[in-house]
């Protein structure tokens, strides 16, 4: 519209300033009615902001694991069974493949398919029991390793050499 102003005010014969503020409010009504837009006649081009959930499950981190014999999935050095909706442990066909799913938040999640587990992990086994007061079984010594005899072809110089200073000491 500024550069349209001196065009208009030209056409006119507008050359002062009060002439010109006289026919200023015409020439804004004949633009506004040519190119103004009813208030919120345009929908909103931002989006709602997602959920927490979504979020969380958005700026999760992803790994590919395969169910070992045992039911359980091996996951950063720990391992993890699956549990279903219920809370109760879901036991998987072995070698079935699926996702590990770590979420923002830091829950861990099992997908196979369509279906989603939340993964729980399974507790150390101890070689004891604490219930009861048994000795963990005694371990046998090492043998020792094998040591040459001082007069040894290998150890003869470094031999020599020692009762050589022995010589010197008794001296």
């Amino acid at each position: 519209m500024q550069s349209r102003l001196p065009v208009e005010f030209r056409l006119k014969g507008v050359t002062t300033i009060e002439q010109a503020n006289e026919i200023l409010p015409g020439i804004i009504q004949r633009y506004n009615a040519r190119f103004a837009l009813p208030p919120n006649s345009m929908p909103s081009v931002f989006e709602n902001q997602p959920s927490e959930e979504k979020i969380d499950l958005t700026l999760a981190i992803i790994s590919e694991r395969t169910v070992d014999n045992g039911h359980s999935i091996r996951y950063e050095n720990k391992y993890l069974r699956t549990l279903n909706g219920n809370g109760h442990i879901d036991y998987l066909k072995p070698q079935t493949k699926g996702l590990v799913i770590r979420s923002f938040s830091g829950d861990l999640f099992f997908g196979v398919d369509d279906l989603m587990f939340a993964l729980e992990e399974i507790p150390l086994h101890e070689r004891t029991s604490k219930n009861f007061d048994f000795e963990p079984p005694n371990e046998r010594p090492k043998k020792n390793p094998y040591v040459p005899s001082p007069n040894h072809p290998w150890r003869l110089s470094s031999f020599k050499k020692f009762v050589e200073k022995q010589a010197y000491i008794s001296a």
